[in-house]
């Protein structure tokens, strides 16, 4: 009896379905503007927000004008790659403030960086260690930093070309001019399949460090705990416009070929 009265609540349950609708406001569209400029040259990418029923993945922009100057007198007119993407060859000076103009259909948005200097990687190396009951394979790196000034950067690890992880940190609280940081990449024998985070043997692995200007690691932040917050990270640019501009020194290091038994020799070093 009490198995035929559960039956019929699993029924009534099922049966009471309703479909409801989502009202959501439409918004205009905003670009969305990423701004590198390091040893490399000047690269930006731009784009445009795009409301929850459009099914146009990528909305690039291809017919923006974008300028470059400086404090010192420089004035470079970028030209357009592909993708929504801008380029232009700069030799940038730290300590020198650079000014980005970018004309979309009449408006210009505007945003501001001084040059950072290059960090120097003292050492970058994979690591097995355990937690609780599962080992873990994580990236643990040492960047040397200045003492007298608080420092803010962002690294990317790359695996086989293609950004695997990212996320900023800050040299507040750094060890005798040194920052350390660990990155837990993926726990061993836990989920196999999920090739988003395993790192294979083989795998070509790179690691990249930028020091960035206080503005461009706040909003890099926000991006970061937007995923948890739904809340777009203040941009750096004038106008109605999502984005930031970085001046940064980059430094990068070559991982080589990923190795787990390499990783394990280190374990409890």
């Amino acid at each position: 009896m009490k198995l035929l009265r559960y039956i019929f609540i699993y029924i009534m349950i099922c049966s009471c379905t309703k479909e409801i609708d989502i009202d959501y406001h439409s918004v205009a569209s905003m670009p969305v503007i990423e701004a590198h400029l390091n040893e490399s040259g000047v690269v930006v990418g731009i784009s445009r927000t795009r409301d929850i029923d459009d099914n146009e993945k990528n909305k690039y922009v291809d017919d923006a004008v974008l300028c470059l100057s400086s404090s010192i007198g420089d004035n470079v007119r970028l030209n357009y790659a592909d993708s929504g993407k801008y380029v232009g060859l700069v030799a940038p000076i730290v300590g020198v403030e650079y000014t980005l103009d970018v004309d979309i259909d009449g408006t210009t948005y505007t945003a501001n960086s001084t040059m950072q200097p290059s960090p120097i990687i003292e050492s970058a190396r994979f690591k097995v260690s355990p937690i609780f009951t599962s080992n873990v394979v994580s990236l643990n790196f040492e960047v040397q930093t200045p003492t007298n000034m608080q420092y803010f950067y962002v690294y990317q690890i790359y695996r086989n070309g293609k950004l695997y992880k990212w996320n900023t940190f800050e040299n507040r609280g750094s060890d005798n001019g040194r920052v350390t940081k660990s990155v837990l990449c993926f726990y061993i024998g836990d989920a196999e399949d999920d090739e988003d985070e395993i790192i294979a043997d083989g795998d070509a692995m790179t690691l990249s460090i930028a020091c960035i200007e206080r503005k461009a690691y706040e909003y890099l932040y926000g991006l970061k705990m937007s995923a948890r917050t739904t809340a777009n990270p203040a941009s750096m640019f004038s106008g109605n416009a999502i984005g930031y501009f970085a001046a940064e020194g980059v430094a990068f290091r070559d991982l080589g070929l990923f190795n787990l038994d390499s990783a394990w020799l280190n374990d409890g070093e």
